[in-house]
């Protein structure tokens, strides 16, 4: 169950990332943070 946890946790940050990189919009400093 842990495993499956870090999986979501890391998809979770590359998505981020992924966003932050596609939209930087100062306006939206929930993404960054």
């Amino acid at each position: 169950m842990r495993s499956i946890f870090y999986v979501a946790l890391a998809f979770a940050v590359l998505a981020r990332s992924s966003v932050v990189a596609a939209f930087p919009d100062p306006d939206q400093p929930l993404l960054v943070s």
